[in-house]
Formats: C-alpha cells, sequence, structure tokens
C-alpha cells in the first residue's frame, strides 16, 4: 500500500543523504535575500547538471510525498523510498 500524498514520508536530510550517497547528487544551503526578506534555501544538484532548489524547507522536516516525487522528477532520479 502506498502512503497516502499528504502524509510525511521522511526527513529532507534523508533525501539529501540518499541523493548525495547512492547517486552523486551535491547539496549545498545558505540564506538569500530576497524582496520579501531572508529566505533559507536548499539546492540539490546531480552530476548532470539538474537541479532542484528547496525554498524555506530546514533539513529536519518531514516532507510529504508529493515533494520527494517532484523532487526525483526533477533531478530524474529513480522514485526515493527512505
Amino acid at each position: 500500500m502506498s502512503p497516502v500524498q499528504s502524509e510525511p514520508f521522511g526527513k529532507l536530510s534523508d533525501f539529501i543523504e540518499w541523493a548525495e550517497t547512492k547517486h552523486g547528487c551535491k547539496a549545498r544551503s545558505g540564506v538569500a535575500v530576497t524582496p520579501d526578506g531572508m529566505r533559507t534555501f536548499t539546492k540539490i544538484t546531480t552530476p548532470s547538471g539538474k537541479h532542484v532548489i528547496i525554498t524555506d524547507v530546514t533539513k529536519d522536516e518531514s516532507i510529504p510525498v508529493s515533494e520527494y516525487d517532484y523532487y526525483t522528477r526533477r533531478l530524474g532520479l529513480p522514485r526515493f523510498s527512505p
């Protein structure tokens, strides 16, 4: 049975570790100043250059399945399973 799309699926840090160790991705986090104020971000990049930028989510935050599916599609990776 697959999880409901809105249920927490794991932490962002779990996804980053999986992407880095299993697929050679690189992740970096930082803070950007925008017209709306300061925003935190994490950028995950594949060896081929595909990337996803995740804003205003901490690495310890639980993420729903639909978000993980979006990240893996953007990065061209197989489906993430914690």
